[in-house]
């Protein structure tokens, strides 16, 4: 019996995900700010009906930690597609992939990015706010350095 129970949850657990993903979302785009690494300004967008988005940050990277090499004060801009998933409530998960370029000390990166976060977006005022996590993986000055971390907590307004 026991070696039923872990199957029958993972597909107990696969089918409720399936259910919340075909939620709609609660707003279609949202621009802010991001703090944290980097500090900057982000534009969220969801594509059409879906659950999915395109969000784009632009910002000043202060202090990510490749190895022994501090990268501070950089300009980087990001594009990520990300799917959302209903937590609960107002309260939605998201995870997703994307591209970055950036300008650090005089030298141009290229890197690859993922983001894992949060976000919670309230019924009665056009905000919403959260947390992600980034990782992700580039060419610094003609060498690959990863991982390259960052994340922080945002601040946006709904425009619609």
């Amino acid at each position: 019996m026991r070696y039923l129970l872990f199957p029958l949850l993972l597909i107990l657990a696969v089918c409720c995900l399936n259910e919340q993903a075909v939620k709609a979302q609660s707003y279609d785009a949202a621009f802010g700010i991001h703090l944290g690494n980097p500090n900057g300004i982000t534009y969220k967008k969801f594509i059409g009906r879906s659950n999915n988005a395109i969000e784009i940050l632009a910002g000043v990277n202060v202090g990510s930690t490749l190895g022994n090499e501090s990268l501070i004060r950089g300009f980087d801009l990001t594009g990520l597609y990300e799917w959302h998933l209903d937590v609960f409530g107002n309260l939605q998960a998201f995870y997703g992939v994307g591209g970055q370029a950036g300008i650090t000390k005089g030298t141009v990166s290229l890197g690859l990015d993922s983001v894992l976060g949060i976000e919670y977006t309230f019924d009665n005022a056009p905000i919403n706010f959260g947390f992600d996590v980034r990782a992700g993986a580039g060419l610094v000055d003609k060498q690959l350095r990863a991982p390259i971390m960052g994340g922080g907590m945002f601040f946006r307004f709904i425009l619609n």
